[in-house]
């Protein structure tokens, strides 16, 4: 609505002039002179004493708009006089979106929202438009300014794991950020076991029709592993079959069952009526909201990046609960200087020693491919899970557990098991039921139980 506003202001502000002219030419005027009377009332010194409606009209409108464009023109000095100043400090960073979102920042950090203007001369750079496709367009236009400097692409859409390695270029997943924020909310792995006379089984439905529902459910597997016979029965409704259609035959390595229906079955009603939690992954909408809360019979999490909303005044049976909001999301910890990255980055660091290779010689981190990258992600991700149940089961236990995180990682990025591994063609010879392991590749897994951090990071890892 306000970025509508702003492209019709120009017309807007040549109504008083329009008003005016007419005035002129009704009073007599010339058409020339007309025109240049009506100009000369957005400067409060009329031209010419004739009178009219049209004219008395204009006469108070244009200085009005001729007020306006001063005090933005004086706004905007001001911005970028003041945007100056913050660039230089050791910590400064811009913002560019066409939406109304802002980052939570620290004390020390001096941040800018220029809009969809490059301000080459800060920092570190964040790119979080409206869709991915503005990102990289922004990027491709502004990438000689922004080539020798720090730059963060927020993305939706798009996979990083598909995408090439921009270099340079730091790429964070909004949505992954909201699925992992969600998962350890709900913490499966926290709650005790089933009640007496109850299934073994959890029964997760996940609503959804966008990119966001498909990220919750490719976290939750990578997440909720915590038991080597443990039952989650999770269920992705929605009309939108992406998920289904890039991972046909995918393989999650336990008891765990993954299955697909539309929206309008009634299949999918009788899941949500079955669900002991049901997580809603589209924006708010209050029919169906309401829909689901009188058939739920489980908790219910819901999409809803502001911080109020009308699920916030229903009353029901069931637990509701808000996920997603963008205070909690758009933090600059999430963004930029993550703990979550940096975990990873020590993963990485760790795999290099582990393969006896020169750290000096491994290749950096930002030169990392956004596949390796997003696996040693997942592998610190999990470290937290892993450090919970840790004492809790047994060594061999917590190996099958690592593995079986692995392989869906790697399946859910689109590798397939072969007896001869090729990267190139996404094959790998280790995705493998962990019982069909050799010894050698137990041990593997063994190892990285057994070194585990105490701060939750891994000492080994299994990045390949």
């Amino acid at each position: 609505m306000r970025k509508s506003f702003k492209k019709i202001l120009p017309f807007l502000a040549l109504i008083p002039w329009i008003m005016g002219t007419a005035g002129y030419r009704i009073a007599g005027m010339g058409v020339s002179d007309s025109l240049y009377a009506g100009l000369g009332l957005y400067l409060t010194s009329p031209m010419s004493d004739d009178y009219n409606l049209w004219i008395e009209l204009a006469r108070w409108t244009a200085p009005l708009v001729t007020a306006t464009a001063v005090l933005s023109l004086l706004r905007h000095i001001w911005n970028n006089i003041l945007w100056r100043m913050n660039s230089l400090a050791r910590d400064s960073v811009a913002i560019y979106t066409d939406e109304n979102r802002k980052i939570c920042f620290g004390p020390k950090v001096k941040a800018a929202y220029p809009g969809e203007i490059c301000k080459g001369y800060f920092r570190s750079h964040i790119l979080l438009f409206s869709t991915d496709e503005k990102n990289l367009r922004f990027w491709e236009q502004n990438k000689d300014i922004l080539q020798k400097k720090t730059v963060y692409i927020g993305l939706r859409e798009l996979e990083p794991g598909l995408i090439r390695e921009i270099e340079g270029v730091t790429l964070f997943n909004i949505n992954q950020a909201i699925a992992r924020t969600l998962w350890k909310e709900i913490g499966l792995w926290n709650r005790s076991g089933p009640q007496k006379g109850k299934s073994n089984t959890i029964h997760i439905a996940i609503w959804g029709n966008g990119p966001l529902s498909r990220q919750i459910l490719a976290t939750g597997l990578q997440l909720n592993l915590f038991s080597n016979d443990q039952s989650i029965d999770y269920v992705l409704i929605t009309d939108d079959r992406s998920f289904e259609i890039r991972h046909p035959n995918l393989e999650l390595m336990n008891q765990d069952r993954l299955s697909f229906c539309r929206c309008d079955s009634e299949e999918a009603w009788n899941r949500i009526r079955s669900a002991d939690l049901i997580i809603l992954a589209d924006s708010f909408d209050c029919g169906l909201f309401q829909n689901i809360l009188v058939n739920a019979n489980g908790d219910i999490y819901y999409y809803s990046p502001k911080l109020w909303d009308m699920g916030e005044i229903l009353a029901s049976t069931v637990s509701i609960r808000p996920f997603g909001r963008d205070a909690d999301i758009l933090t600059d910890e999430n963004i930029r200087s993550g703990k979550l990255i940096q975990k990873a980055r020590v993963v990485h660091q760790q795999y290099t020693l582990q393969k006896g290779a020169n750290p000096d010689s491994a290749i950096p981190w930002e030169k990392l491919s956004g596949f390796l990258k997003e696996s040693n992600i997942s592998q610190a991700d999990y470290a937290e899970v892993f450090t919970k149940l840790t004492g809790r089961k047994k060594e061999m236990e917590l190996a099958e557990l690592e593995h079986i995180r692995w392989c869906r990682f790697y399946f859910l990025n689109y590798w397939k098991y072969a007896p001869q591994r090729d990267d190139e063609k996404k094959l790998h010879n280790s995705l493998l039921p962990f019982s069909e392991l050799s010894d050698t590749e137990k041990g593997k897994n063994l190892a990285v139980v057994k070194k585990a951090g105490d701060a939750g990071i891994y000492d080994h890892t299994r990045q390949a």
